[in-house]
């Protein structure tokens, strides 16, 4: 019987671990210019994961949490790699979502789940696996005046980011989106 409940328990905790596990491999992919197809150096790269109760009680949906966030910077030859495995979590009742990933340099439109389908994305499920095998990202530069154009960033919200994410864990997101705020003479929030 001991043997049993041994098992059960090994069983049950694999399941847990594996199945609240992270993706294994990087995201990884090189950002260029839309128009040039040169490479954009200094774009900030955020994956943002949300998690939510598996069952809403009663039925509806379950409220949104923030999870995790890992953000790198691309190259002078625009590459960019993170590591697509995120930290484990260990409720069972909670599930952890597909991430949302966000490509950003200011004075160019950015790479955000919101325009993911005009990019010809079916889901945030597919940017992650195309990020996964090594993508060329192509940003479009706003034009003058570019703080009057739709797509220029002001802030999360401008992103897509439906939460607020700790700026300790996004600080050159932060710090990019302040700049464009500067150059477009607004106030830093």
């Amino acid at each position: 019987m001991a043997h049993k409940v041994l098992l059960i328990t090994a069983l049950l905790l694999m399941a847990l671990v594996f199945g609240a596990g992270a993706v294994a491999g990087e995201y990884h992919g090189t950002v260029v210019d839309a128009d040039t197809g040169r490479p954009i150096a200094d774009a900030v790269v955020v994956v943002v994961w949300y998690k939510k109760a598996r069952f809403a009680f009663p039925a509806g949906d379950a409220p949104i949490h923030f999870h995790a966030a890992k953000e790198t910077m691309t190259d002078e030859a625009g590459r960019f790699a993170t590591s697509a495995a995120r930290k484990i979590e260990w409720n069972p009742f909670t599930r952890v979502d597909v991430p949302q990933i966000v490509i950003y340099r200011p004075g160019y439109e950015a790479f955000s789940p919101r325009d993911a389908s005009r990019r010809g994305f079916a889901s945030f499920r597919e940017v992650e696996e195309t990020l996964l095998d090594g993508a060329r990202i192509r940003l479009r530069k706003l034009q003058e005046p570019e703080c009057k154009q739709t797509g220029v960033v002001t802030g999360l919200s401008s992103l897509g980011i439906i939460l607020d994410i700790p700026p300790n864990n996004i600080p050159n997101l932060t710090r990019l989106i302040r700049e464009q705020r500067e150059r477009c003479g607004m106030q830093s929030s």
